[in-house]
């Protein structure tokens, strides 16, 4: 079993940096001396990088990234980086959450005078209250977009990793399980902002956490959404290799789904139909006979939104890979309709995006009025949510649908 990183935030990134720097190494058929050759630099520089024993600096992940065509994910963690190592030399500065942590405060001290300090321990009723915070950030983020909150997301999942040493073991696992869930929604707000390698520090961080507090159906979603991300970043074979870690045998359906969601996705990404369509076929007969949630609390996600928006996405996928247009459009179409029907009226943020998905099916299969319409429809919902990704998403299909650029609203 996996053990989680309780390292300073700016430590752990950095060895994720190392391990990334590897994996595309790896991935690009490359020695630690061939890619020391390519770059100039000495051998031993790029083992003691991979290990975490030195730090990269801008310049030279930006060669990296250029060398081995990462699509600026060196460079985005690197920026990560930088920001924690500031962030944490601000002591002074109040930790920007809205439920202030014991480590957000500076400690009490004791009523005999002495300079010791007294440490403020946790207790259920504040796991319970934080995750009451969970829930209204979760609720923000699918109606709006979260990049408002992330810095407190982000800070508040690191104090519950403090937070946990210590104390008892129930509450000890249920302070793992919460900073779990508050660091997949860091992953989600990352993504959400287009930035993909901080989306993927965080959830990998969800998933160490989510294990060690002995929640494994939690860490399958995440790994699965870790694989999807590396699937939609045009590394589908990355995106397999972590599907293909999450066991789709056994007694948790639960988890089965999420590995065959998985690794539909990463098959569709690469353009193979019949491995896709299987996948697909055990996820979609499993979810729907669930009847819990397959989304981890707090997300309050309907299965049958999942379910069309999963198997949707991965026909969608089909079609960018160039499978036949006609036959996974109109499947894709028809998912995400469905989809649309089981969302509530003030998530724009899933409206939006559900929307802008319809539009790219349509155009896929040649109707564009019909992918117009959903385009200006979904103009209307963006300009009440913040989502990056969203207006990124919108603006291209503008472009798909040749539609002028919206006149501004002041």
């Amino acid at each position: 079993m996996s053990t989680p990183d309780l390292r300073s935030g700016h430590e752990a990134m950095a060895a994720h940096f190392g391990n990334r720097l590897k994996y595309w190494r790896r991935s690009r058929g490359l020695t630690q001396a061939e890619l020391a050759r390519d770059l100039d630099v000495d051998g031993s520089y790029i083992s003691k990088l991979e290990s975490s024993r030195r730090h990269a600096n801008p310049e030279f992940a930006k060669r990296c990234d250029d060398l081995l065509d990462t699509g600026g994910e060196l460079m985005g963690l690197l920026n990560l980086i930088e920001g924690e190592r500031a962030h944490s030399k601000q002591l002074a500065m109040p930790m920007p959450v809205a439920w202030p942590s014991p480590s957000a405060h500076a400690p009490p001290q004791r009523g005999d005078g002495s300079d010791h300090a007294v440490r403020v321990r946790a207790n259920p009723h504040t796991t319970t209250t934080l995750y009451r915070l969970l829930e209204s950030y979760t609720e923000i983020d699918r109606s709006m977009g979260g990049q408002q909150i992330s810095d407190a997301v982000e800070r508040q999942s690191q104090d519950l990793i403090g937070m946990h040493i210590g104390e008892p073991d129930d509450l000890s696992l249920n302070l793992l399980s919460l900073a779990a869930r508050f660091a997949r929604l860091a992953g989600w707000i990352r993504f959400d902002s287009c930035d993909r390698g901080g989306s993927l520090f965080w959830h990998d961080c969800a998933r160490r956490w989510a294990i060690a507090g002995q929640q494994l159906t939690l860490a399958a979603e995440i790994q699965a959404r870790q694989s999807i991300v590396y699937s939609t970043m045009g590394d589908p074979a990355g995106g397999l290799a972590m599907a293909s870690a999450i066991p789709t045998t056994g007694d948790d359906s639960d988890i089965e789904a999420w590995g065959h969601a998985a690794t539909a996705q990463a098959h569709a990404a690469a353009g193979d139909v019949d491995a896709t369509l299987t996948a697909l076929d055990s996820f979609d007969k499993i979810v729907a006979g669930l009847d819990e949630p397959l989304v981890s609390p707090p997300i309050l996600t309907d299965n049958t939104f999942l379910r069309h928006t999963l198997v949707g996405k991965a026909h969608l996928h089909l079609v960018l890979a160039g499978a036949d247009p006609e036959r996974h459009g109109s499947e894709a179409a028809r998912r995400f309709r469905a989809a649309l029907t089981d969302l509530s009226s003030h998530h724009l943020r899933d409206i939006a995006l559900t929307r802008l998905r319809l539009a790219r099916s349509l155009v896929a299969q040649g109707d564009i009025d019909a992918a117009r319409t959903e385009v200006v429809d979904t103009e209307l919902v963006a300009r009440r949510c913040t989502s990056p990704r969203v207006h990124a998403i919108l603006r291209r299909q503008r472009s798909l649908t040749q539609l002028p650029d919206p006149t501004p609203v002041f």
